[in-house]
């Protein structure tokens, strides 16, 4: 039996698969071990009975005119992905207010003039700027700046710099905190190129990435958690894993959670396991995920928008510290439908629902996890009150739960906290004080911080292109632009 490998990857999240593609397909021999049953991390889905549920990502940015795209067209297999557009992708209702964001910014930008008219030459100016071709001039700029400086820069009207906070619930930080280059890397890469999704829910994608990797001759071992990754002379050598198989390679690759790969999986301390114990967390999330018997699904079909509805302008609100204290009730819900097929679901829509929470504590989430399914539920039948009829399916996921199943930090949806202490390159690095040792995915920090599936996509990348580099091959495909 073969246990030697060129690169060993540890994790299946979708930094981990894109870095995995990369390097099976210019002929390296790689392993990637996952601890869960399939493949995706945050990018996953799971069914009960007829109904179908994405666990985190639930729609993509990049896939058209973005780093996603260029990625794939890299990798040969952009024109095999089944992907399904829906526009617009997302309405946001903010007390009285509504407004869609559209696929482009161009249709954004008509969307937002048209409801904040007093503000028009304001938002075709900052667009062009978030947009600038240029985008080291733009680092040079405001690359000690938070997002809410920029808005206050462009902006008077409140409720406009509130949607554009709102925006923020994709890395999980407020304007007032959060780096500008992080925001406008959101934009570029997420916000402004939306209305991708696959055709057959999320799972679909690292399935899809599985295949691609396994098919260039790649080997992937499910179920098969690390329990240490093991050095000589303070070089990686070789992964352990809890089931006592050893598998050997000089460049090993972390997908995942930073903390515990410094902290529980190399077999010694690092100044960088000192260092990460100081970093922030972004928050979790709680979900809600409901299978629903419609009497009309017909009817209703061209309403199922994607929904992000805010319970206040209070901008502050929508994003709380991490202590019980400050977190009593969700200030914003986003509602999607991840599957929807008339001709194969019939009558039966899923539907689930996310908010940004503090992990608080296991006892807490444990004492409450049915209370605030509740709640969330009670708010869902407040705006979609005439497509719940019957409930077939009704389940949650609190931080906690995100935690087991990811091993993330406090089971942080984003990885670390985008804030402008945070974000440097230099903070959590791909490559590592470790030799042979890299980080990708969302704990691997770039000086953008974090943009979603894109972001941990470009990382899965430069990971690759470091292996390669190093291994003395040729890196064909040039720089990626933001």
């Amino acid at each position: 039996m073969n246990n030697k490998y060129d690169v060993i990857i540890i994790g299946a999240g979708i930094g981990g698969l894109v870095c995995g593609c990369y390097l099976s397909k210019a002929g390296l021999n790689v392993l990637i071990t996952e601890k869960n049953p399939r493949a995706g991390g945050c990018c996953s889905g799971f069914k009960r009975g007829e109904f179908y549920f994405d666990t985190g990502v639930h729609y993509f940015g990049g896939i058209k005119g973005g780093s996603l795209e260029k990625i794939l067209s890299e990798l040969d297999i952009l024109e095999n992905l089944k992907v399904k557009f829906i526009e617009p992708p997302l309405r946001i209702i903010m007390s009285d207010l509504s407004i869609r964001v559209y696929s482009n910014q161009f249709d954004t930008l008509k969307e937002f003039s048209n409801v904040f008219k007093q503000e028009k030459n304001n938002l075709k100016l900052f667009f062009d700027y978030i947009l600038k071709e240029n985008f080291v001039e733009l680092y040079s700029e405001i690359k000690h700046c938070t997002f809410k400086k920029l808005l206050d820069k462009y902006f008077l009207d409140e409720r406009l710099k509130a949607i554009f906070n709102i925006l923020l619930a994709n890395i999980g930080l407020s304007s007032d905190q959060v780096s500008a280059l992080s925001a406008i890397a959101l934009f570029r890469q997420y916000i402004f190129k939306l209305g991708y999704s696959m055709k057959d829910g999320s799972q679909e994608f690292a399935d899809f990435l599985v295949k691609e990797f396994k098919r260039n001759g790649g080997k992937i071992l499910f179920s098969s958690e690390v329990a240490k990754i093991l050095t000589k002379d303070k070089s990686v050598d070789s992964i352990l894993l809890k089931d006592g198989r050893k598998y050997l390679s000089n460049n090993i690759i972390s997908n995942v959670d930073a903390t515990s790969t410094f902290s529980n999986l190399l077999d010694y301390k690092t100044d960088m396991s000192i260092k990460i114990s100081t970093l922030k967390p972004s928050l979790s999330v709680f979900s809600l995920f409901v299978g629903l018997i419609t009497k009309d699904l017909n009817t209703i079909k061209n309403k199922l928008e994607n929904l992000l509805i805010c319970s206040s302008m209070d901008s502050k609100k929508h994003f709380l510290k991490n202590n019980q204290s400050d977190f009593d009730d969700f200030s914003f819900i986003l509602i999607t439908f991840p599957f929807f097929s008339e001709e194969k679901t019939g009558n039966k829509l899923s539907l689930t629902a996310h908010s940004l929470v503090p992990y608080i504590s296991k006892e807490f989430w444990s004492l409450n996890r049915e209370k605030y399914s509740n709640k969330m539920f009670k708010l869902i039948k407040k705006y979609l009150g005439g497509l719940v009829n019957e409930v077939v399916v009704f389940e949650s996921a609190t931080p906690v739960t995100y935690e087991k199943y990811t091993s993330n930090r406090d089971g942080a949806a984003y990885g670390w906290e985008t804030s402008l202490d945070q974000i440097k390159s230099h903070t959590s690095p791909v490559t590592t004080e470790v030799k042979g040792l890299y980080l990708t995915g969302h704990w691997a920090t770039s000086g953008l911080g974090q943009c979603g599936v894109p972001g941990v996509a470009i990382s899965g990348r430069k990971a690759a292109e470091l292996v390669l580099t190093k291994l003395g091959k040729i890196w064909p495909y040039g720089l990626i632009k933001m």
